[in-house]
Parts: C-alpha cells; structure tokens; sequence
C-alpha cells in the first residue's frame, strides 16, 4: 500500500546554494503524510479532539542521494509499514522526474492527551491496512 503526494519547491525551502535545505526533506515527509492521513479521514489535528490520541515521531533515518532545486515539483511515496501496539513505522522515497532523491524511515508512536503510548486505534488500523489506502489522491 503507497499514498502518493507531490508538491513544488519553493525559494523559502533553499539554502544559499539553491538546492532544498536538509531539514526540509523531513517537512516535505511529514506534510505528505498528513496529506495521506486527511484523505484516509482522519487528520492528525483531529485525532486528539475526537479520538483522544495523535501520532509522535519517535525517529526518523534521512539517505540523500541527490539534491531538489527551487522550482522542482516532488513526489513522496509513502508506505505505511506493519503496525505493531503503539508503532506505525512509515517508509517514504522522495523523486522528482524519475531521479531518486532522499530514502526517509519514520517510527510514528502513538500517544494520548499526556503523551503516553496508547495503542493504536483500530479504525486507523484498518484504514492502513485497506485497498482504501491504495485508492487516496493527492493534490
């Protein structure tokens, strides 16, 4: 299962040598997933009003292999990984065109209203694991 996001770079994402500053690629990740959590119905800013939890990053692991210039427009893949209590490991490869360009490995743990571990609800469980997943758009 892949959601797929794409977004254009912008001056504000450069540093001074024109190439997308490295802390941006991990805004780029997490916008994507918000994207994809949005269109699977249940935003991230939504989750603690009604459900009592939202999604923490735990780690995150960054390969570059290639640089995103101002003006390139990104696609993100993202692939939820087996979920397991808490824990909902994400894998996300970033291209633009065809060129490979930064390999992104998320842990995401779930937390309530005092930032313990909850486990993960179910319906999110199931959402993850749907052909649903397969079927959400991107902008």
């Amino acid at each position: 299962m892949m959601h797929t996001h794409k977004i254009t770079v912008y001056m504000a994402d450069t540093d001074a040598g024109g190439v997308v500053y490295h802390a941006n690629y991990l805004r780029f990740a997490e916008q994507a997933r918000s994207e994809m959590a949005a269109d699977l119905g249940f935003a991230n800013h939504i989750l603690m009003q009604e459900h009592g939890c939202l999604f923490v990053i735990r780690s995150a692991s960054l390969s570059y292999h290639k640089p995103a210039k101002c003006g390139d427009v990104l696609t993100i893949h993202s692939t939820p990984g087996k979920i397991d209590g808490v824990r909902l490991p994400f894998k996300q490869q970033i291209f633009c065109g065809e060129q490979h360009l930064t390999d992104i490995d998320v842990l995401l743990i779930c937390v309530n209203e005092s930032f313990k571990p909850m486990r993960i609800p179910e319906f999110i469980r199931d959402a993850m694991q749907s052909e649903k997943l397969r079927l959400a758009k991107s902008s």
